[in-house]
């Protein structure tokens, strides 16, 4: 949560959503940026301890040149619930930790991103919360070209997070990203003038 010298808003949304493009138009204007999809990859990279976990979870299979294959790991956990499960207890609280020192190297308005915001306890570290919708024929066809994936693969993705109306609910402010960049900017900025006027840093 904020202290008195900054606030931290929370931006999520489902799987190709279109977090990044927002996010890089946040960092573009000069705002901070705590991104966990880039200390996630860190800690694939990096993380020995995580590693030894996770290959005592999954098997050496996922292992290329000694380094975690993610995509080995993504088509393993995604086929499985309960070993999507097994994985997110012992990633989240690594990269919560890792979160919580980025954040703390910020005064003002810090953005995190969180993809899985509503399916953890990071909900709790935000003072507000943005999410990114977007239409799931538009989804799922950005999804499969991305990442080179089948119609049946790319469902089970976006099926394994907490549903898009669900979460709309429960955020501050909804950016839909489902037309021009034109479009989604307008929004952003519209935002950024509302938790501007609202700061009291």
């Amino acid at each position: 949560m904020s202290t008195l010298s900054r606030k931290i808003i929370g931006l999520t949304g489902n799987i190709a959503s279109g977090k990044s493009s927002i996010s890089d138009y946040l960092k573009g204007k000069g705002y901070a940026i705590v991104d966990t999809d880039i200390i996630t990859q860190n800690i694939y990279q990096n993380n020995d301890v995580f590693k030894n976990e996770l290959v005592n979870l999954l098997g050496n299979n996922i292992l290329v040149n000694n380094k975690i294959d993610k995509n080995k790991v993504s088509k393993l956990v995604f086929e499985n619930k309960d070993l999507l499960i097994k994985l997110n207890n012992i990633i989240h609280p690594i990269i919560k930790e890792l979160s919580i020192k980025e954040l703390n190297k910020y005064q003002g308005i810090v953005f995190f991103i969180v993809p899985l915001l509503f399916e953890t306890d990071f909900n709790k570290l935000v003072d507000k919360i943005i999410l990114v919708t977007i239409n799931k024929d538009i989804q799922i066809d950005r999804l499969m070209k991305r990442n080179n994936l089948t119609y049946e693969a790319t469902l089970q993705r976006i099926n394994s997070q907490v549903p898009q109306e669900d979460k709309i609910k429960k955020a501050d402010y909804i950016i839909d990203n489902s037309k021009d960049l034109n479009y989604l900017y307008d929004q952003i900025n519209k935002i950024l003038k509302k938790i501007e006027d609202k700061d009291e840093l």
